[in-house]
């Protein structure tokens, strides 16, 4: 391919033939180069998790004791109190009640 004539005038700068230029890759290059970590393979989900969606939000220290407090006396997950939660907020609102329906 031919190069275009620097925009000064003159004659064009002759190819270096001896080294490839930067960017360009040749199999001894390759050969050297690390092959690229493969990512760890997705853990399977837990079948509780299927067809769920984490849903976080950030929260007072003093509400999040309260919310653990109740959980360990009452012998509660935290997602059973959080969908009773929206359970409770979705009636006041007149949306659809999610609790109870797994």
């Amino acid at each position: 391919m031919a190069r275009r004539p620097p925009l000064g005038g003159g004659a064009p700068r002759p190819l270096a033939k001896h080294a490839p230029s930067e960017g360009r890759r040749t199999a001894a290059s390759e050969a050297l180069a690390p092959a690229h970590p493969q990512p760890p393979p997705r853990t399977p989900r837990a079948p509780s998790r299927q067809g769920k969606l984490q849903f976080a939000g950030y929260l007072d220290l003093e509400f999040k004791r309260q919310i653990d407090v109740f959980a360990a006396r009452e012998g509660r997950s935290l997602q059973s109190i959080f969908e009773e939660m929206y359970d409770m907020f979705a009636e006041r609102h007149g949306l659809h009640r999610i609790a109870g329906t797994q």
